[in-house]
This record gives C-alpha cells, structure tokens and sequence, in this order.
C-alpha cells in the first residue's frame, strides 16, 4: 500500500537528524531532546541487587541523581559521534546555562550556529560574517544539549559496574503510530558528573534502524564564555524552519 503524504514527510524528516532542530540543534541530538521533551520515554523496571548486573532502585537512585546533576551544570563541553547506516558524523557543542550554545563541526572548532537568549546566530557560506534572527524555539537550548541525558532520569531499568551505569529505556509512537523504539545507554561518571555516554538506539521503523551516538562532556562548570558573535551582516524577523517539526 503507498504511504501517505504525510507519513513520506515524516518518514523523510526522521531519516535526516540535521532537520529536527535546525540552527538550534544540528544533528542527532535533536532526537533524544523530542524524546525527553515532548513524547516522555516509556521505562521498564526490575528488582536485584546493588553492584551485581542487575537492575535495582538504589542504583537507578544513584545514577538519577549524577544526571539531574549534570543537566544542572552551569556550562559544559560535547563531543558527539553518530553512527548510522549512512556513515559517521562528528558534532561538538558549548552550552552556558540557561541560553546560550555554540555549535561547531570538528575538528575546525568554528562555530557555524551561536544562540544568545532569543536571538540565534548563523554564519554565511563564506565564513566571514553572521546573520541573527529572532529564535522560534526560545527555551529549547537546554534540551537541545542534555536532552538525550534527561531522558534517562526515570529509567528504573538500571545496572552498575563500578563508575559505568547501564539504562534501558523504550518508547513508541515516533515518527510513526506503530513505531517502537528500544534506547541502551551506557554512562561512565566521574565525581558525580556523567562524562562519557554511548546511546544505541534500535527501531522497528524498516525505513530507519536507528542509530549509535557517543558523547564526551567536558569542562563541566568551566567552559568558555559564549558571547554574540561579529560582525553581524544580516538579520531577519524569525528563524525559517526546515522540515517538519510537528510531534505526531
């Protein structure tokens, strides 16, 4: 049977991370903050023993506590790597609480987006100015980064090795009504900060089996200031949005 319009678009959207958030959120990140921020994460849970490879709710307490610590840094440093079907990507990322983020493509360390509060910045092709636009998404920053990291925080699935917790989590709905989702994320925590993440995420979407996102944090509390970049050569009322931004 051909598929909807309106299934093509979403199916389209789905397979191309870089649509979700664009200028705000540029890749696979995007993905996890919809999960965490608006869909809710469906978690499964189970009984055992602290320390031993099974899940039990000291050790979900436990790995609760260091991620709602990290979401309440005041600045940090990512690195992501995604792995998909298609190939590799590499992404990195600055966030000073509340509203501000740098987002950069590696290894350059030029920043190719800067959000400052309500405006989010963008630099031309020829790299030798910004543009600035009012932000659609104000609010969104926080989550664009630590999304993926809050949608773990009531996963009462949870086993501990030392300083490494493992959590699973699920969720169904998206992109499409009969799509289910299954999320392994393994955290290695230092100091009560969570500061290197592996996140498999596997689909039953035939059209999109999922994907793998490795991230290391860094600088926690301590990363560079982010200031409204210059010169600033154009600007506009609002930021366009590509794709299709609508939650089924």
């Amino acid at each position: 049977m051909k598929p909807r319009a309106e299934e093509t678009l979403i199916r389209q959207t789905s397979l191309t991370r870089r649509t979700w958030i664009p200028l705000l959120a540029v890749g696979a990140l995007a993905l996890l903050t919809v999960v965490a921020a608006v869909l809710g994460v469906r978690h499964s849970s189970s009984s055992g023993a602290t320390n031993t490879g099974v899940a039990d709710s000291r050790t979900a307490d436990e790995l609760k506590l260091i991620l709602e610590r990290t979401t309440a840094v005041s600045s940090l440093s990512e690195h992501v790597k995604i792995f998909q079907t298609s190939g590799e990507e590499s992404e990195g990322y600055v966030y000073n609480a509340p509203d501000k983020l740098e987002i950069f493509n590696p290894p350059s360390h030029q920043p190719v987006i800067v959000v400052v509060g309500r405006t989010e910045y963008t630099i031309n092709a020829a790299g030798s100015g910004w543009s600035a636009a009012n932000s659609q998404r104000f609010g969104e920053v926080k989550g664009a980064v630590l999304g993926y990291v809050a949608a773990f925080e009531k996963s009462r699935s949870v086993t501990r090795s030392h300083q490494t917790f493992t959590a699973l989590a699920q969720y169904h709905g998206w992109p499409l009504p009969d799509d289910e989702n299954h999320l392994v994320a393994t955290f290695q925590t230092s100091q009560g900060y969570a500061t290197a993440i592996r996140i498999v995420l596997r689909s039953t979407d035939p059209h999109w089996p999922g994907e793998t996102l490795e991230i290391g944090i860094s600088s926690i509390d301590r990363s560079p200031a982010i200031a409204a970049p210059s010169p600033v050569l154009g600007s506009s009322t609002s930021v366009p949005t590509t794709g299709d931004m609508r939650i089924p």
